[in-house]
């Protein structure tokens, strides 16, 4: 009887060193490390502010353009272009009606993966001149004069222009185009419908270009309208040879 007992005590003891032993080798199992995550591709953010020449404030809806994206400025002119996955050079143009257009380049450096670049700036536009129109001849455009009667000078598109030293000029062009008090000279002057100063001076254009006067006389046709240059060298009004029609 007491040889079993002994037995099973034995075999019950050698069950519990079996079991200690597979928990002593399970708990020494080594885990997995997490993956890092993959590096992201820096990233680049162009921001800035846009105000008016004329008093420093800012300007709500300019149009700001950089290749194929285009963003606008909200109340307080501010702009973003974010997340942008690619370094170098980038230009900028800022357009608003009664506004000359503003350009901006800057160029970012190549940033570390995991990194954004940021460029703040600020961007002043000038407002147009009372009387002076931008113009690019190789587009053409067309000038509203104001005054009592209203007039307009179109120049064509495709239009060259050379300067009075017969060089090329290129690019936007300022034309002021303003009525101005008729400039009387000698004791016979027959008041003009509409007197025009322009300026640069000195220019000249491959097309002719159309000025167009309303007639303030609805009801009645003019005759023998001419149109007429006042040479500052001579302080001779002087007939044009193109017909008026």
């Amino acid at each position: 009887m007491n040889v079993m007992k002994t037995t099973k005590f034995f075999r019950g003891f050698l069950m519990i060193l079996l079991i200690g032993s597979l928990s002593i080798f399970s708990s020494c199992d080594k885990e997995d490390e997490p993956t890092p995550p993959a590096p992201q591709p820096a990233k680049y953010t162009i921001k800035g502010q846009v105000l008016s020449q004329q008093d420093n404030s800012p300007l709500q809806g300019v149009t700001v353009t950089m290749g194929n994206l285009n963003t606008t400025t909200n109340t307080t002119g501010i702009f973003e272009f974010k997340d942008l996955t690619q370094a170098g050079k980038y230009t900028l143009v800022f357009s608003k009606d009664d506004f000359f257009d503003a350009t901006y380049s800057l160029e970012f450096q190549e940033a570390a993966p995991n990194h954004t670049i940021t460029f703040n700036i600020s961007v002043t536009m000038v407002p147009f001149v009372p009387g002076v129109t931008p113009i690019t001849p190789v587009e053409g455009g067309t000038i509203d004069i104001g005054g009592a009667v209203p007039v307009t000078l179109t120049i064509p598109a495709g239009t060259t222009v050379t300067d009075a030293n017969n060089q090329p000029v290129t690019g936007s062009i300022n034309i002021t185009a303003v009525i101005t008090p008729d400039v009387v000279v000698g004791t016979v002057n027959n008041p003009g419908l509409a007197v025009l100063r322009f300026e640069p001076s000195g220019l000249q254009f491959s097309n002719p270009l159309p000025l167009v006067v309303d007639n303030p006389l609805t009801a009645n046709r003019f005759k023998n309208v001419q149109l007429e240059y006042f040479n500052e060298s001579t302080n001779q009004w002087e007939v044009q040879q193109t017909p008026v029609t």
